[in-house]
């Protein structure tokens, strides 16, 4: 796995996303280690089909951010797939942000990504 790296656009993409949605308040240096179920939507007492709801109204959300900064998806991705492996993650209550990020990097290339 990655090391957290502010070098790394699907690093800095995805908290960035995160941060403007309010999910964390955490600095990018110490947003890596992270777990989703420190994000502000886990909650829970919340029933598994609320927080379904939620992780696809974030994962949404993430791919609108990425797409309108110049993000494009991977040739063999759809748009579906991304988001639905956003969604699975974001509802893993023992992912990190990290975890999150390299799903994304898997997904979507960015702008200033080294290929």
């Amino acid at each position: 796995m990655a090391n957290w790296n502010s070098d790394n656009p699907s690093h800095v993409d995805t908290w960035f996303s995160l941060f403007r949605l309010k999910q964390t308040r955490k600095p990018f240096d110490a947003a890596g280690s992270l777990k989703m179920s420190d994000l502000l939507f886990f909650n829970p007492t919340s029933s598994e089909d609320y927080l379904k709801i939620e992780a696809t109204l974030i994962a949404n959300k993430i791919d609108q951010q990425f797409t309108i900064g110049g993000a494009k998806l991977e040739s063999n991705i759809s748009k579906n797939v991304a988001i639905l492996d956003m969604i699975t993650t974001l509802l893993d209550m023992d992912k990190t942000i990290l975890d999150l990020a390299e799903v994304n990097d898997k997904n979507y290339c960015f702008i200033n990504e080294n290929k």
